[in-house]
């Protein structure tokens, strides 16, 4: 994706779920899902509008004009998978990315709803280990600060409750 090659791209990252399904690896599975719905809201997507009108994805339940609602399920595969393993940082992650979605789709009021729960999430990540180390923009210092543009970016009142 990062060098404009979307048709490999999602060629490999269906290969990887077929391949960590294979091994019954549910955590690589989670991954692939992951990536799989950056993948559907990526820019590089949008640059291949036109082939991707035409000529569909490898997912042929994906259309071009639902590929937000396509990037959310795959992070909602993904947010099931890492809630039955209990890992709260990646499930965090998920609702992050679930939010920056709908923020792209123009949804702002389920993007707020999913920084929240992002929010909540590494909330009760930290409470479980207090030593987390979550790696963030240089700028930021806390999970929170980093929060905070996203939130204002999608119109949230809640983004000055970020720092409690």
């Amino acid at each position: 994706m990062e060098v404009s090659r979307p048709i490999p791209a999602e060629r490999l990252i269906r290969e990887a779920i077929e391949i960590y399904q294979a091994q019954e690896n549910q955590a690589g599975v989670a991954e692939a899902y992951r990536t799989y719905g950056a993948f559907f809201r990526s820019d590089v997507v949008t640059k291949w509008q036109t082939y991707y009108q035409r000529t569909g994805f490898f997912d042929t339940a994906a259309a071009y004009e639902s590929r937000y609602k396509k990037s959310v399920e795959y992070f909602v595969l993904a947010d099931k998978i890492y809630a039955a393993l209990d890992d709260l940082t990646a499930r965090s992650n998920v609702h992050l990315n679930i939010g920056i979605t709908y923020r792209i789709a123009g949804d702002n009021a389920a993007a707020c709803k999913a920084y929240s729960e992002s929010l909540a999430l590494h909330q009760a990540a930290r409470q479980r280990d207090p030593r987390l180390i979550v790696r963030l923009p240089v700028k930021y210092k806390t999970y929170e600060e980093a929060l905070e543009p996203y939130l204002k970016g999608a119109n949230c009142d809640q983004f000055a409750d970020t720092s409690r």
